[in-house]
Parts: structure tokens; C-alpha cells; sequence
């Protein structure tokens, strides 16, 4: 079977969209979404040791949200509790308060808060984040506030082991 010059250059035409559309929706994955493997304990229940964590670069942080954070060159995942313009406020009877209202927190954790009692101000593009695992997390807790700068992205998937 012979084709004509204007199938062929049809043909032509077809495969060149075909390709520049699958290498820009594939640079725009790879540009918007990584993957971590989360190590250690310190997001138990909710996600365990050796879980693979999908992450959203250009999602907005919203409280709560879990998120990967550079500290210091390493790669840790904890979640937010705490946004710019929050005062927090961790009572000796490890009650959260966020702005004068006292938080339920609508996800499970394990421990308690400790030694977290006085007020703490966030500042414009810096966040609190606890890890889900109080008695056995390296978090705000020992490191401080966090810089929107440092966090990597948000949590969208996860796949425990």
C-alpha cells in the first residue's frame, strides 16, 4: 500500500502531537510530583515505617495537611498544625488551642505533646508541624517553626507497606 505525500505528512503531523504531548504532560508530572519513602515511626497510626508518600509541589497548605520538609538536609514528613498569622497554645493537660479556640484534632495520634506550654506566634510564610507520634517525633517541637520555603509539598497519596 502506497500513501499519498498529504497522508504522509499527516502521519507526520500526528506522531510529532503524540510526542510533544506525552513529554510535556510527562516534564509536567515529573515537574509538579515526587515520591519519599517515609523512615521511622514518628506518623504512627496513620502512616507507617517503609510507607511510599506521593507529593503535591504546588498544593496549598491548609492545617493539618502532612507534609515533606527539608531540615537540615534530610527529608522528614510531619503534618501541619499550625499556619502563618496562629497563635498556638499547648495546655499541661495536652490541649491544643489555635487562636483562643480550643482544636480537636480529627485524625488519630499517639502520645502526648509534653513540654510544649507556652504560646507560640507564627509569623507571615511559617508553620508548626507535629509529627502524629508525639512521644517519638522530631518536630516543631525540638527544630522550631518551619519556613514555607523548606516545605516540599503536600502528602496527596499514601501507600503503607
Amino acid at each position: 500500500m502506497k500513501l499519498s505525500k498529504k497522508d504522509l505528512i499527516f502521519l507526520l503531523i500526528t506522531i510529532i502531537v503524540i510526542f510533544i504531548g506525552y513529554f510535556t504532560t510527562k516534564w509536567y508530572i515529573d515537574a509538579r510530583y515526587d515520591y519519599y519513602i517515609v523512615d521511622g515511626e514518628s506518623m504512627l497510626p496513620n502512616i507507617a515505617n517503609n510507607s511510599e508518600v506521593k507529593i503535591d509541589k504546588n498544593k496549598k497548605i491548609s492545617r493539618y495537611d502532612i507534609v515533606v520538609i527539608d531540615v537540615g538536609n534530610h527529608k522528614i514528613i510531619k503534618r501541619v498544625i499550625g499556619l502563618p498569622g496562629d497563635i498556638l497554645k499547648f495546655t499541661s493537660d495536652d490541649k491544643l488551642f489555635i487562636n483562643d479556640k480550643e482544636i480537636s484534632y480529627p485524625f488519630e495520634i499517639l502520645g502526648t505533646t509534653r513540654s510544649v506550654y507556652e504560646e507560640i506566634t507564627l509569623d507571615y510564610q511559617f508553620y508548626y508541624v507535629l509529627g502524629d507520634n508525639r512521644d517519638n517525633a522530631y518536630d516543631s517541637r525540638t527544630f522550631g517553626k518551619v519556613s514555607k520555603s523548606q516545605i516540599i509539598g503536600v502528602v496527596v497519596d499514601i501507600n503503607n507497606p
